[in-house]
């Protein structure tokens, strides 16, 4: 064998050898994330509490953070909030579909959120959260509203959430903030901080900068789900959560005609029995201190909005 056939042969082992290291530490370090990371996030543990409540839950609170931190299920009974950081439509028709199909749940009516930014494309950004969401995405359906990354890569992450982008570490509950039935609860008070206006439109375009603010995909995906409702016979409670005045100005600058863009979707709710609307942005304007930032309740207002909506719909 020539010298030249035995540096490459030498080369080719060397590389093998070396790609058989780093596959055997990234299954070492994958297998460590499914068994510390993951267990720990906000959506493993929101699992975990919703299958100690199977069979008492009649009530569900499906949706973003607005649901996740502003409704309360202690101040209903048989109420559960299954919300999740930056669920969209599509996810929640999903989630749905699936729970309505067991056999061991009795649900009765969802809590759902249709706020400004319910639409807006910045939704469907999720390959974050793509290893959560892969075991409800039974059609295929939630990895094809992420074009940006092929269907490979989202499939490479739902096997090995360790190779994510990192944003699921931001959900690790690591401090361990109360999280109740599914609730969890934010402190701060909005009212105490002097850069108000500053922090809403920082929060607001986060949201709906450079974004199509009624993005067609999620759009057709609530329609689904007022579909999926009247055909399962549950009643949908549609809520555009209360935000502050300076959130409010800043989100509604990138809506334009606030009455305009509700329009729509307010005439598929009239059209289907037993959905309904409540309009309560603007409930607490004047009560600042009910908020842990522009847009998110804190416990005190959770409690308070939670009993506010028990009082006209349960």
């Amino acid at each position: 064998m020539s010298r030249l056939s035995q540096d490459g042969t030498r080369f080719l082992r060397r590389g093998l050898f070396f790609a058989l290291v780093v596959a055997a530490l990234l299954l070492v370090a994958n297998a460590a994330y499914l068994a510390i990371v993951a267990p720990q996030s906000v959506f493993e543990l929101t699992e975990q509490q919703f299958s100690q409540q199977v069979p008492d839950v009649r009530l569900l609170f499906m949706g973003d953070s607005h649901v996740k931190d502003g409704l309360d299920p202690r101040v209903i009974p048989e109420s559960f909030n299954f919300a999740s950081p930056g669920e969209n439509y599509l996810q929640t028709y999903w989630k749905l579909r699936h729970l309505l199909e067991r056999e061991d749940l009795d649900i009765q009516a969802v809590v759902l959120p249709l706020d400004l930014h319910s639409f807006s494309s910045t939704r469907t950004d999720q390959e974050a959260y793509y290893w959560y969401w892969s075991r409800y995405d039974f059609s295929g359906e939630i990895r094809r509203s992420i074009p940006e990354v092929s269907p490979l890569a989202l499939r490479i992450t739902a096997l090995l959430p360790v190779l994510g982008n990192g944003l699921e570490f931001v959900r690790v509950n690591w401090r361990h903030s109360e999280l109740i039935r599914g609730f969890q609860v934010l402190r701060g008070d909005f009212g105490q901080l002097p850069d108000k206006a500053e922090i809403a439109e920082r929060q607001a375009a986060e949201h709906l900068g450079d974004a199509t603010v009624r993005e067609p995909l999620l759009l057709e995906s609530f329609a689904r789900l007022l579909e999926l409702a009247a055909d399962n016979d549950i009643t949908l409670v549609f809520v555009r959560f209360p935000v502050s005045p300076q959130y409010n100005a800043a989100a509604s600058a990138y809506i334009g005609d606030v009455d305009a863009f509700y329009e729509p979707m307010l005439e598929l709710i009239e059209g289907t029995p037993n959905a309904t609307f409540l309009d309560a942005h603007a409930l607490y304007f004047e009560s600042l201190e009910l908020f842990s930032n522009s847009e998110h309740l804190n416990g005190p207002g959770a409690e308070a909005f939670t009993r506010y909506l028990a009082e006209r719909f349960f």
